[in-house]
């Protein structure tokens, strides 16, 4: 009696599941239309809360229908939101094979997206550290904007914010100011006094004003951007770890370094909350915490940091990247430095092996085998880095010399 039971609940399931299976394969073929635009409802609610790894599989399964049925314009967006979700995920080749995929067919069909293509693909290439190629797409995003909505438009003051943040990282601070006062201005003449727009100008001239040496102005700007970052976020949230961050770098420059590594640990614990373990912005973090214990003459601290903060630059960007050579020179600066305090040449090597590597992955073609080769300075990225390098390697060699 068990037995037959068993055998008549068996039979039964098989015929639900079947039954079942008619009913999904008829809603499906029903609704082939809508289910693309499910997928990228999906796709796009995911986007928004920052699930890009969720958002992509979606996108994933309605491009491979899109491209069935030869719709250009949903191939368009579908893959600009790839290439989004894959810059924020810094998958960066992923983003700009995805991103530039978008753009061609944006370009030929003058689809009313390519203003943000054109902006996604400047944004991936400044991450990359090719500024200039970063640059020239901010310029059409630039130009497409003002043609559209006029020049005074927070369209257009994200794109003069994007510019500034680019000649922030090659050090040409006046030229950042300008874009980033000019992005400020517009923003506030039309958007509310909270927005986080706004918050995100200031953060940018407390930045410039750090790099420039007016470390107090920069904390007071940097001050106003968290009120609005924590207003409109809360405590967890990228832009207040960035914020935290940025005042943990002028905090150290004023010799503060009690009010720098606590910063710099509340912007870490955000981001180790938020990001994966290997994402650039952890690196940036492992850096500056890194510089402080640096200053507080704590090598190997600084050096375990630091080294921890290339072996995710390397992963994420490969051996030609600004932050790569600027992490060489960090690692060189602090092996450097123990050598001068302790007289122990044993790590020299080393050093000047770091200091190499610095201008390898900053100068296009240098070979870093032969010490006394000079790189060539136009295929140089960024010439600041390039100087600290060459500064830094001319130190050893001397402290190499004077002690033989």
């Amino acid at each position: 009696m068990m037995v037959n039971a068993s055998k008549s609940i068996s039979v039964l399931i098989i015929f639900l599941f079947a039954i079942s299976s008619l009913i999904n394969v008829k809603c499906i073929a029903q609704n082939k239309a809508t289910s693309t635009k499910h997928c990228i409802s999906i796709a796009d609610s995911l986007s928004k809360v920052r699930s890009y790894d969720e958002s992509n599989k979606y996108l994933h399964k309605a491009l491979v229908l899109f491209e069935q049925k030869q719709n250009v314009d949903s191939i368009i967006y579908c893959c600009y939101l790839l290439g989004y979700n894959y810059k924020n995920l810094a998958k960066l080749d992923s983003a700009i094979r995805y991103l530039e995929w978008s753009k061609e067919l944006a370009v030929k069909t003058q689809n009313p997206l390519l203003a943000n293509v054109y902006n996604n693909l400047g944004i991936s290439y400044k991450k990359k550290g090719e500024y200039n190629i970063g640059l020239s797409y901010y310029q059409k995003a630039l130009d497409l904007n003002i043609e559209e909505v006029g020049e005074f438009h927070p369209k257009v003051a994200a794109i003069y914010n994007n510019i500034g943040n680019i000649y922030i990282q090659k050090s040409d601070y006046e030229e950042a100011l300008a874009f980033h006062s000019q992005a400020l201005n517009i923003r506030q003449s039309t958007l509310d006094n909270d927005h986080p727009h706004i918050a995100q100008s200031n953060n940018n001239l407390g930045i410039i004003y750090g790099s420039l040496g007016y470390y107090k102005k920069a904390i007071k700007v940097f001050n106003i951007a968290e009120k609005i970052f924590l207003k409109n976020f809360g405590e967890n949230h990228p832009s207040v770890a960035q914020c935290y961050n940025n005042v943990a770098f002028a905090y150290a420059e004023l010799n503060d370094n009690k009010n720098a590594i606590y910063y710099i640990n509340k912007s870490l614990d955000i981001k180790l909350k938020l990001l994966p373990s290997n994402h650039p912005l952890i690196a940036e973090a492992y850096t500056n915490l890194g510089t402080y214990y640096y200053f507080e003459k704590q090598w190997d601290k600084a050096f375990e940091l630091q080294d921890k903060a290339l072996r995710i630059y390397l992963a994420a960007y490969g051996n030609y990247h600004p932050f790569v050579s600027r992490e060489y020179v960090n690692l060189g600066r602090t092996l450097l430095n123990q050598i001068k305090a302790t007289s122990n040449l044993n790590q020299i090597d080393l050093c000047i092996e770091n200091y190499q590597s610095a201008i390898a992955s900053n100068v296009t073609n240098y070979s870093k085998l032969n010490i006394y080769t000079n790189p060539d300075l136009d295929k140089c990225n960024s010439q600041l880095y390039l100087l600290n390098a060459l500064i830094g390697k001319s130190e050893t060699l001397y402290q190499l010399a004077i002690n033989n």
